[in-house]
């Protein structure tokens, strides 16, 4: 993972209390949902993220509960990206509309962030291609929530109160400040 570069530990709960925890969970809470939504049986585009630790915990938690819990799900296809090629209309959109095209009978598209499915285009792609993917992302932002209402994204994996996670990390700065230890903040999906 690398030094450490942070002096004070984000908890961010009992059920995620390190940053790899979170991440991982990321990826859980993406592959079950589709797990679940499928009945089990899938064909999917995946977008894993290189470059950051962060994408490998997330990537790692996607894989491992995909296997545990949709023995009958198939990655058909990855459309991997740096943050580099996240521009509109850049390198990783036009890998995901190839990627489309080869795999019409994909049944869902995993982007991980709603970067990858608002900003980057991946929503569009999804549309334009015509097919019956199901459009998966995460975070929750207003954005993605209108697409979902449009019906170009089908749900988002993980959604989390970005103020909720501000107020978090400043919980735990003061902590540190007052001499006291991080504890579980509460955070989740």
């Amino acid at each position: 993972v690398g030094p450490k570069l942070f002096t004070i530990d984000m908890v961010y709960s009992e059920k995620y209390p390190t940053h790899a925890a979170w991440w991982t969970g990321w990826g859980e809470w993406a592959a079950s949902f589709i797990a679940a939504d499928s009945g089990g049986k899938a064909k999917i585009i995946t977008a894993p993220g290189k470059g950051d630790p962060q994408f490998d915990f997330y990537n790692s938690g996607f894989d491992k509960t995909l296997t545990q819990k949709c023995s009958g799900c198939k990655v058909v296809d990855e459309v991997s990206w740096t943050v580099a090629d996240l521009a509109a209309n850049g390198p990783w959109v036009t890998g995901l509309r190839n990627s489309l095209v080869k795999n019409p009978d994909a049944d869902y598209v995993w982007v991980p962030f709603d970067t990858n499915a608002v900003e980057s285009g991946g929503a569009k792609a999804v549309l334009q291609a015509g097919g019956k993917a199901k459009l998966l992302s995460g975070i929750g932002s207003g954005s993605a929530m209108d697409l979902i209402r449009e019906g170009q994204i089908a749900a988002e994996s993980v959604a989390r109160s970005s103020d909720w996670v501000s107020w978090a990390a400043i919980d735990q700065i003061n902590r540190h400040f007052a001499g006291e230890k991080s504890v579980p903040l509460g955070l989740g999906f």
